[in-house]
């Protein structure tokens, strides 16, 4: 009997850590892609000043996850987005409209795919 109860409760917390973990990254990528949203307009409005502290605040706010996010996901991929943030912040600096949205659609593209592979379903499983 002790074991049955003990395979559940192992079972029932597994399961619930999954879904707090699939749940923290879902709505962490989701302010991101919320604030990057914002800075994709003040790019193309070419609004550098606006942009520039609309970046410095999806830095600082990555810098405050992202530790967290590597207890969840492959470091690799943690790697990927803070190199595409680095290469928008490089764009910026040289105020490059083009590069700048380029960068952009990287780092969207890592901050949707990345919950969504993680997330729990019997495709990921098998």
């Amino acid at each position: 009997m002790r074991i049955i109860v003990f395979t559940v409760f192992l079972t029932i917390l597994v399961v619930g850590f999954a879904w707090y973990s699939m749940e923290y990254l879902q709505v962490s990528s989701g302010k991101i892609i919320q604030q990057l949203d914002a800075l994709e307009k003040q790019i193309s409005d070419e609004n550098w000043h606006e942009a520039q502290q609309s970046l410095a605040g999806i830095a600082a706010y990555w810098n405050e996850i992202h530790k967290n996010w590597k207890l969840l996901i492959d470091h690799r991929e943690t790697d990927e987005i803070e190199i595409a943030i680095t290469r928008l912040k490089s764009a910026f600096r040289a105020k490059e409209q083009g590069d700048a949205l380029a960068e952009l659609a990287v780092l969207r593209f890592y901050l949707e795919h990345i919950p969504a592979k993680e997330r729990v379903l019997l495709r990921n499983i098998f």
